[in-house]
């Protein structure tokens, strides 16, 4: 179903489709239908979790999601989508909750080998499903080793450099002192 409103000058065109069907256009371009079964049912579950707190949060609003990486990729149901449409409705009306509450399930296709909890990357109140983890399986994170001659920097540069690097790092609210220089 579509529906049309006109806000500001501009004719707006809304999908109105149930939570599941929606899931079934997101989890394919999130991921891939190509991906295990397994994969898509986890990726199912996180999506729903993420789907139902942005409905909560726009209560009144005229719709619920954009349809980009803003807040979950959309691009329409698609029937020959078999692995994701299992996956949605294997895992139907399940979502992830914390002390009986709906958590936000926030995901990305790389955290660059690292995540950081929600404090620091959002400065709210650090929610406890939400840490700070080394994830060994991001491609940017085994290919994070760079070697340069030394003789093709200049100090004055390494040291803009560790100045940098050490403000970043503080200002994630890591300590910098446990930050392990291999070699120079």
């Amino acid at each position: 179903n579509m529906r049309a409103y006109v806000e500001g000058g501009t004719i707006a065109l809304i999908n109105t489709l149930h939570l599941d069907d929606y899931l079934c256009g997101v989890i394919a371009y999130e991921m891939s239908n190509g991906q295990q079964v397994e994969s898509l049912k986890v990726q199912a579950v996180c999506a729903r979790s993420y789907a139902y707190n942005l409905i909560r949060s726009r209560q009144g609003q005229s719709y619920d999601f954009y349809d980009t990486t803003y807040n979950q990729v959309y691009k329409g149901y698609r029937a020959n989508y078999g692995r994701c449409i299992k996956a949605v409705d294997e895992t139907a009306y399940q979502v992830l909750t914390y002390d009986g509450s709906y958590i936000s399930t926030y995901y990305s296709s790389s955290n660059g080998g690292l995540t950081a909890h929600n404090g620091n990357a959002w400065g709210s109140t650090k929610l406890p499903w939400l840490n700070a983890n080394v994830d060994e399986y991001d491609k940017v994170y085994q290919d994070r080793v760079t070697t340069i001659s030394k003789t093709s920097i200049s100090g004055a540069f390494l040291n803009r450099c560790k100045s940098a690097l050490q403000s970043g790092v503080e200002g994630a609210g890591y300590d910098f002192g446990t930050l392990q220089i291999v070699s120079m």
